[in-house]
């Protein structure tokens, strides 16, 4: 069979072309196995080989998705394979162990000495951040996981019930149903407009602060569901927790609370009741009159206490920054604040003149306090911690300054001028500066005598 010089050509090109195919498959499997040989390792395909196809057709992990991907996770994490070297040549040890040479540079150490638990962003940090001031508020199952940080005095009473709460750790095993239930609705409205128009109306309101609470531990909410939650009086139950990065503090949430006209203002201010009995000729009320007065009473009393809505008693902010206008906009009603982890200089020693009801006060993780008011001033300048006017707070009895660098002698000035109601202080070399006799004299020698 004779063939043209057309044909010719076509057959030596698809030869050409089948022998660059035949090439390049050769190469990837040399590649293949070359990365096989420098892996040492089987555990990747062992993964693709225990994948099941049989799974059945409606299986529980389809209905709680959640479940089945923590557990891919937590198994994605085990099973990984070690990061594969350059292809083609033997490092000594680099990423797997140290390198030839100097010593590595201290402004390189943060690179190669990551601590996980120094991670402000995880809720293992939250949850000892928040432990302080959740010890001194009602118990909820948002924040049962999180362990109690009181004295030997509050614990003996927590023990007789007057904290409201037992004994909850963050090692429990087995967490409240309630809990779990939250964690499953969260699961299935992850996106805010869902939150706002679906969770939150299928929750009860008396929920809403363990939401809140469990939230800010496992999973800060964003700015859009925080307002959302606290849409009506900008907090919840008198609570308002703001996790950041993921919230900010904005002075709009500060002012939230609505002010509701009295229910004379609302009816216009009318007059005395139609059919009042001024004790003028026979009286007109009978056995139903009064059961339905004393129902309008009941109601009018609910009213009433719906329209004048719960003050601001706790506020938490952290891991966030905190405006100057949103600082002058604190409520005076606050009796525990919590400024934990701010990343900035900010001028707390103002709070005692903007919140003088505080009980709690926690400004711990914050080593800003030994400088100078936003940053400003010199060395001999006096620092944010020392211009504090603690004489100021009557009422403060718990002052939390953990991992904050403060100097010992904090306890004599935060206690000049108290004898028996002494501030306790945590976070100080795991000292308390309540009780102790070092504290009462050093109190004792600050007191002066005026003639």
């Amino acid at each position: 069979m004779n063939r043209t010089p057309k044909d010719r050509d076509s057959l030596s090109r698809s030869r050409s072309g089948r022998e660059v195919n035949n090439l390049l498959h050769t190469l990837r499997g040399e590649q293949f196995r070359h990365s096989q040989n420098l892996l040492r390792s089987k555990v990747h395909l062992a993964a693709v080989a225990s994948r099941s196809y049989n799974d059945p057709s409606l299986p529980f992990s389809d209905i709680y998705t959640y479940a089945q991907a923590q557990a891919e996770e937590r198994l994605r994490e085990q099973e990984a394979a070690p990061q594969p070297l350059p292809v083609g040549q033997l490092l000594p040890g680099y990423p797997r162990g140290a390198v030839h040479g100097p010593a590595v540079p201290k402004s390189w150490s943060d690179l190669f000495t990551h601590d996980p638990t120094h991670d402000r962003n995880t809720a293992t940090f939250r949850r000892e951040a928040l432990s302080l001031v959740f010890s001194h508020t009602p118990w909820s199952f948002g924040s049962s996981d999180v362990p109690l940080l009181l004295s030997d005095e509050e614990l003996n009473a927590c023990e007789r019930g007057v904290y409201g709460r037992a004994h909850d750790t963050a090692e429990s095993s087995v967490p409240p149903l309630a809990q779990i239930c939250l964690r499953i609705l969260l699961a299935q409205f992850p996106d805010a407009v869902e939150f706002r128009d679906e969770l939150l109306e299928i929750l009860p309101p008396h929920f809403y602060r363990d939401l809140l609470r469990y939230t800010a531990v496992h999973g800060p909410l964003p700015n859009p569901k925080l307002y959302a939650l606290c849409e009506l009086d900008g907090h919840v139950d008198g609570e308002l927790i703001v996790v950041g990065p993921q919230a900010t503090l904005q002075r709009v949430m500060m002012g939230a609370s609505p002010t509701v006209a009295s229910r004379h203002e609302k009816d216009g201010g009318a007059g005395e009741p139609v059919g009042d009995d001024r004790g003028e000729g026979p009286s007109t009320r009978g056995p139903n009159t009064l059961e339905a007065e004393e129902g309008d009473s009941w109601e009018a009393e609910s009213s009433s206490s719906r329209d004048f809505p719960l003050p601001m008693h706790t506020l938490v902010v952290l891991n966030t920054s905190v405006s100057i206008s949103a600082l002058f906009a604190l409520p005076l009603t606050l009796t525990r604040l919590a400024l934990l982890a701010i990343p900035g200089p900010t001028p707390v020693h103002r709070l005692p003149r903007i919140c003088p009801l505080l009980e709690v006060l926690d400004l711990s993780y914050n080593p800003w306090l030994n400088n100078p008011p936003e940053g400003k001033g010199t060395g001999s300048a006096e620092s944010t911690l020392d211009r504090i006017e603690w004489e100021k707070w009557a009422r403060l009895k718990v002052l939390g300054l953990r991992q904050c660098n403060v100097p010992g002698n904090i306890g004599t000035r935060v206690n000049r001028g108290r004898l028996l109601d002494a501030v306790h202080i945590v976070g100080i070399d795991d000292r308390t500066f309540g009780s102790s006799l070092t504290a009462v004299e050093g109190m004792m020698e600050s007191l002066t005598l005026s003639d």
